[in-house]
């Protein structure tokens, strides 16, 4: 697996609401939170998409606006025909991301 860490976290949000399923994931640390996204490069490879954030709570919903590129975040999805929902999931185990990213 290859990793990639974003220099801000809306880009990854940017990054997933252009993809089929636009699902992002977190771990909650002691000083930040990690999130992530996973996306096949090829049959034998993956990429990691991550970033960090500062915040101590993520809301349900990255809402990503295609029309002006903003952002914002709800416990709703939006029905918003110029929005994109894009689901944070909160991951409470896991055994996937090194050490070093823990």
């Amino acid at each position: 697996m290859k990793y990639i860490k974003v220099e801000k976290f809306e880009d990854l949000i940017r990054l997933a609401a252009t993809s089929i399923s636009p699902v992002l994931f977190y771990i909650e640390r002691e000083s930040d939170i990690l999130c992530f996204s996973i996306a096949p490069l090829s049959l034998a490879e993956t990429i990691l998409w991550y970033a960090t954030l500062e915040e101590k709570k993520l809301q349900e919903y990255a809402l990503f606006n295609a029309l002006d590129g903003s952002i914002s975040f709800s416990d709703i999805p939006s029905t918003d025909a110029k929005s994109r929902n894009v689901k944070l999931i909160k991951i409470v185990q896991e055994d996937l991301l090194p050490e070093n990213l823990i």
